[in-house]
């Protein structure tokens, strides 16, 4: 779902893809063993995504996350806010 390089281009395209899952009302499992780069824009609305999934009262678990998502998440001080911290698996 997230790809290789999340950045500003795709943000439109990612917004509709999370605002739409989000809206599903379950569990959700994230998968970004792949990231290479992320932009803080993607980040943001990474962020975003989480929050609204934990408002619905779901959960959102990071599975193998690239060492590029978590370097990034701590240097901009998200990496608690988007739950990185509590990555299983």
């Amino acid at each position: 779902m997230l790809g290789t390089h999340p950045e500003i281009a795709a943000a439109g395209k990612l917004y509709h893809r999370l605002k739409k899952c989000a809206a599903k009302g379950v569990d959700v499992n994230l998968y970004a063993s792949r990231i290479e780069t992320i932009d803080t824009i993607s980040l943001q609305l990474l962020l975003s995504f989480v929050q609204k999934v934990r408002e619905n009262g779901n959960s959102v678990n990071w599975k193998s996350s690239s060492d590029a998502l978590l370097k990034t998440a701590r240097l901009t001080g998200l990496e608690t806010e988007l739950l990185l911290a509590e990555e299983t698996g």
